[in-house]
């Protein structure tokens, strides 16, 4: 049985977005697959999030470029929200490598089984009326002025990692402070 079974209220009626979208359920359900009866298959489970991790990068890149173009005015709330989600998942992949068997948890599958379906209900609806051409909104600065980093990082710093970089994307006094606090640790 799988974990999350893709539904008409999940449609945005954009096929580049539902085709992702529904990609990210057949990954989930896989991974889903590799824990049953209380074992975890650890080579699938390990393919499963790494095909997650890969997966959610690229599409959110995608999603992030469509609602650039579009002018959605609310690109830069969407983006944090995608961070914290790539974070969840992020951390349960740290978890699972530390731990194979923390994958039996269930506030793992409570999150997994929830965080997608609620994203696309809750958020990525929003944005369906600007990338059909529906409402108009001013262009975002050009995909060239971000620019998505993978790293490899000491767990324990992972959280503070991602508080900058929220802080950075954010713009602001804040971001401009963290940056001549780390431009002038360079010296």
């Amino acid at each position: 049985m799988p974990l999350l079974d893709w539904t008409d209220e999940l449609n945005t009626n954009i096929r580049a977005i539902d085709n992702d979208h529904r990609l990210l359920v057949e990954i989930i359900n896989g991974l889903h697959d590799a824990v049953r009866g209380g074992a975890v298959d650890e080579a699938g489970a390990e393919q499963g999030l790494t095909a997650l991790v890969l997966y959610i990068e690229d599409h959110f890149r995608r999603e992030e470029a469509f609602m650039r173009a579009s002018g959605y005015p609310h690109l830069a709330d969407h983006m944090r929200r995608h961070q914290e989600l790539a974070f969840a998942v992020y951390e349960i992949q740290h978890m699972f490598r530390q731990d194979p068997d923390s994958l039996l948890r269930p506030e793992v599958w409570e999150f997994l089984g929830n965080w997608l379906s609620m994203h696309i209900r809750c958020c990525d609806l929003d944005y369906v009326p600007w990338l059909r051409g529906e409402k108009e909104g001013e262009p975002q600065p050009p995909e060239e002025l971000w620019r998505a980093v993978t790293m490899r990082v000491p767990a324990a710093s992972l959280p503070a990692l991602f508080r900058a970089a929220a802080m950075l994307a954010e713009g602001g006094d804040k971001a401009d402070a963290l940056r001549r606090f780390l431009e002038g640790r360079r010296g």
